[in-house]
């Protein structure tokens, strides 16, 4: 395939190509004080930063839980994805700011307790760290960002409870509802169908002709296109990845030689937290260590880690990178069992102590070749494919499809007929539907600009056939047009019924036969509730309690309801029931919820609503 590319693209013109920059994220657990290089700030929200990494982190949980649902990454729409990731870093960051104008916080030690309470971290009841760095290194978080998050999502709880204490609902108000809720409705109804009307209606022609000049939008087809295309992928070069054992064997050397150069370290620690007198009380214990006092029995008592001062301070063994630079310096400047003097971070003063140094662990090679070869594979496919990108898109710009096809060797595909609202396979996404529309490429002279499709796999099309939305003849459509002419009449009879049924009825006759076009039989109800489905049509139920209550006389309603149908209720009593006082009660908190949901829901949509937002 490579030596194709090389002999059928030269001179191509090249087009200037914008597309997604995939972004590999592997993140293994680290601790809380893990740090990182400068990150690039995306958004900022009034005076929070929203940053790029935040914004991965964020995006790659949310596609996995997605990937959880649906097991296939073309169900899932990108770019919906992205934009809904987004709004939940603007709200968040949202609340950040409307809790520090309310002088809302959360104290890190709360954090912390809060982290060693999680039921998900513990074993036999304990916190326990490996279990840890297990889970949240699979949601793809260090320490420090899940710490962080939790952090955030604690702040917005806080804005949250204060919208909620403003929640408010009397007992008056609650009782009446309940009052209503739980009546009990007695009357009679009965349902005047449009079937029943059908073979009454005699139509003319020309009633036929207005009905189709009325609703013209309603006889047209539909647009269609269907598209020629061709799809290029990692596994488009497959052929042309060869891994010999050596490269594998090289690999698995360099593994061995990376890990022999880089050290885990086990550490322990005493942190005291940012006040007045911390680099004092440090100074203090280091010259209490160095006098013969525990190590282990004064973090315990002074310690402001509580993931590890009941451990004695043990952070464990861990690689270079893992914690903030000034706590990663001391490291590398401390002998074994050394002491550092008081290091200061952004969370305080540390006193450190290096316990053990190693190499880092690696298996042996036979457990790792297959991995690594599967590794190499990968990244060569990932390679080709990055590299054969631009060249992709040149000849997609500038030839046939023919031309693309020939050059990859790639299969083109021809989709089904595509509507606006979407197709089928790659096609059902409306928003790929109406790239396929666009009226730059309808005629099938050019191919579409390469774009990515999916996660790593890209397409380019040109439209095959187009069928342009016409109006059908009145002709072609007279036998639609004549029966959904019928139905309209029948329909419009049927509510001439029911509305001099109605009249009547509030005349006071009401008998069996009630005066009218015709006898009607009405069905009496007694003492039905909003439960009373199984007693009741739905429909005529809910025309029911959505009649207004009697006063001197009876409460006479129309409602159209399904099928083409109209009830016309008589509503002659209505009994309000209290009901037990825990029912009450129950029904209480229920309301409560119900408010306090919607209104937080409207201060949640006020809030994006007025966020000033500024884009980098």
């Amino acid at each position: 395939m490579l030596q194709n590319i090389r002999d059928n693209s030269s001179g191509v013109i090249a087009k200037i190509i914008v597309g997604l920059i995939a972004v590999t994220f592997v993140v293994t657990g680290i601790n809380f004080f893990a740090g990182g290089g400068a990150d690039k700030i995306i958004a900022n929200v009034g005076e929070i930063e929203i940053t790029e990494r935040q914004f991965i982190s964020k995006l790659e949980r949310e596609r996995r839980q997605l990937m959880r649902v649906v097991n296939d990454p073309s169900l899932i729409d990108e770019e919906l994805l992205r934009q809904g990731v987004f709004k939940l870093l603007v709200e968040q960051a949202q609340a950040e700011n409307y809790a520090s104008e309310l002088d809302l916080n959360v104290a890190d030690q709360l954090i912390d307790q809060a982290i060693l309470n999680i039921p998900q971290f513990q074993r036999d009841g304990q916190f326990d760290s490996e279990i840890f760095d297990g889970a949240i290194g699979q949601m793809g978080l260090s320490r420090l960002e899940f710490r962080d998050e939790l952090k955030r999502n604690l702040i917005k709880y806080q804005v949250m409870g204060v919208v909620e204490g403003s929640s408010l609902t009397t007992l008056k108000e609650v009782t009446d509802l309940f009052a209503i809720q739980n009546q009990k409705r007695s009357g009679r109804y009965t349902i005047i169908s449009a079937n029943e009307f059908l073979n009454e209606v005699k139509l003319k022609e020309s009633d036929i002709q207005k009905h189709y000049e009325e609703n013209l939008d309603l006889f047209k087809t539909e647009e269609i296109i269907a598209v020629d295309f061709v799809l290029l992928s990692g596994e488009s070069f497959a052929d042309d990845v060869r891994i010999e054992n050596n490269e594998v064997k090289t690999a698995y050397e360099e593994e061995v030689k990376a890990s022999l150069q880089e050290t885990e370290k086990r550490v322990r620690h005493i942190l005291i937290s940012n006040r007045d007198d911390a680099e004092v009380l440090a100074s203090s214990l280091i010259e209490r260590i160095e006098a013969g006092e525990d190590f282990a029995i004064l973090a315990k008592e002074f310690s402001d880690d509580l993931a590890s001062k009941d451990i004695g301070g043990d952070l464990g063994f861990a690689p270079p990178g893992t914690f903030v630079a000034e706590f990663e310096e001391a490291i590398d400047n401390l002998a074994l069992n050394g002491i550092s003097s008081p290091v200061k971070t952004q969370y305080g003063y540390h006193i450190i102590e290096l316990l053990e140094s190693r190499a880092m662990k690696i298996d042996p090679f036979e457990l790792r070749k297959v991995e690594l070869r599967d590794q190499l594979v990968a990244e060569e496919k990932s390679r080709l494919l990055k590299d054969s990108l631009e060249e992709f898109s040149n000849i997609a710009f500038s030839g046939t499809l023919d031309e693309v096809s020939e050059v990859y060797n790639l299969e083109i595909q021809t989709s089904e007929g595509i509507k606006r609202s979407g197709g089928s396979g790659l096609f059902e996404k409306q928003s790929l539907a109406q790239k396929v529309f666009d009226e730059q490429l309808r005629n099938g002279d050019i191919n579409a600009e390469v774009f990515e499709v999916k996660p790593g796999v890209w397409m380019t099309f040109r439209v095959a056939s187009y069928e342009p939305q016409i109006q059908k003849s009145f002709s072609d459509v007279y036998s639609n047009v004549k029966r959904l002419a019928t139905e309209k009449k029948a329909l419009d009879l049927a509510q001439l019924v029911a509305n001099d049924l109605a009249r009547h009825w509030r005349q006071g006759e009401f008998g069996a036969s009630s005066p009218g076009p015709r006898p009607v039989n009405p069905i009496i109800f007694d003492q039905v509730d909003r439960n009373s489905s199984d007693i009741l049509d739905s429909d005529v139920l809910s025309a029911i309690f959505e009649s207004a209550s009697p006063g001197s006389t009876p409460s006479i309603n129309v409602k159209a309801i399904t099928g083409s149908r109209f009830a016309v209720t008589m509503l002659e009593s209505v009994e309000s029931n209290i009901g037990r006082p825990e029912d009450l009660a129950e029904f209480n908190n229920a309301v409560r919820q119900i408010r306090t949901n919607q209104e937080n829901a409207e201060f949640w949509d006020i809030v994006n609503t007025t966020a000033e937002v500024f884009r980098n």
